[in-house]
């Protein structure tokens, strides 16, 4: 044990103190004044508001806080517990495992609180018993979780009533809603479930993923994994130009999507933000002369490997404003057809239609 006396200046004081924490530096503020940023005007201006989130700083600066400081010097002891620990774990009188750790822990002593009704600092004892049954509970636990080792959650599906599944195992065996599972087809890992609802023997389990081509099955395998990481942001750069002259004024458009997946992990609708450059202004180095331009996608047919979808979207051109389309992806690449909404009617013309080509991803 090493005791250890650290004196601090400040004490929080939530009431009346008139001091705030800003990075490593105290800041002395007004207090009782509270801000709002106000942008009514254009631009952002500090009003006086009840229950603002701002304080104004005697150096004529605004700051964003919730805890105060009054200045009231003080010392807290702190007693340091470090211990060496070696251990083995037989079972049987076979050895498991053995190792040695460092067992560390700060326990406060003595400290202090600010009683702002009464202006004055109050002192807060822990006895010699508490600060052992500190440090022994902090043992305890650091032992107990390097010689447990979790227990691997292995089951059975009992019953298939998609998109609800119920396995053999529950709470008796540590299964909690929320937990994950896998499935398992000769050695293939084909699904995942999640758990919603446990009994004592069973869980009830919602579908998640589904492999395509693969059925659910009685006595399918389940093991507990972690949640598959599903990455819903896609990405996309298309070169845009018309049939008679795709290849001398085009356009560059690059996008940015968030998509939803069907239960197959594949992407049923997306929506995409894009900005796009003539060919002519990139060659230049002119990137700001472009267009920003908002679509909405949503598949009408196919799978992952080849599908065609419709979209209709908003542009920032005046030449185009609004459109519709279809979009074929086969892959990673990409091929779309649009035209104008103002051009779709009475008769859509072969150089109104616009085609783009690319990747996506």
């Amino acid at each position: 044990f090493e005791r250890r006396e650290v004196y601090y200046d400040y004490i929080v004081n939530n009431l009346s103190g008139d001091y705030i924490k800003w990075w490593d530096q105290y800041i002395r503020v007004y207090t009782g004044q509270r801000y709002d940023l106000d942008y009514t005007s254009g631009k952002g201006v500090y009003v006086p508001s009840a229950n603002g989130l701002y304080v104004k700083g005697y150096d004529g600066q605004y700051y964003m806080t919730s805890t105060f400081y009054s200045k009231v010097p003080h010392t807290d002891i702190v007693y340091v517990a470090r211990a060496n620990v070696s251990y083995a774990l037989y079972l049987n009188n076979k050895l498991i495992t053995s190792e040695s750790c460092v067992i560390y822990r700060e326990i406060e002593a003595v400290s202090y609180k600010y009683d702002p009704y009464n202006n004055r600092l109050l002192k807060l004892e822990n006895d010699l018993s508490y600060l052992v049954k500190m440090f022994v509970s902090n043992m305890s636990t650091t032992l107990s979780s390097k010689i447990q080792t979790p227990k691997s959650l292995d089951g059975l599906v009992e019953s298939v009533r998609f998109p609800r599944v119920l396995i053999n195992i529950g709470e008796y065996d540590g299964v909690k809603p929320g937990t994950t599972f896998g499935i398992k087809k000769d050695g293939k890992i084909v699904g995942e479930i999640k758990v919603i609802r446990t009994g004592a023997d069973y869980s009830e389990c919602e579908v998640t993923y589904l492999k395509r081509g693969y059925e659910i099955r009685i006595k399918d395998e389940v093991f507990q994994k972690q949640p598959d990481f599903v990455n819903s942001v896609g990405f996309k750069i298309l070169y845009v130009g018309s049939p008679s002259a795709f290849f001398t004024g085009g356009d560059v458009s690059v996008s940015l999507s968030a998509k939803e997946f069907n239960i197959f992990r594949e992407e049923v609708s997306s929506i995409a933000f894009s900005y796009t450059l003539s060919f002519e202004n990139l060659s230049k180095g002119n990137y700001y002369d472009g267009n920003f331009e908002v679509n909405m996608f949503f598949r009408i047919f196919g799978v992952d490997s080849f599908s065609a979808y419709v979209f209709a979207g908003l542009s920032t051109d005046v030449n185009t404003k609004s459109k519709v389309g279809v979009s074929f992806k086969v892959g990673f690449f990409e091929l779309q057809f649009f035209v104008p909404l103002t051009q779709l009617v009475p008769n859509v013309l072969v150089e109104s239609i616009k085609i783009g080509g690319g990747v996506s991803w």
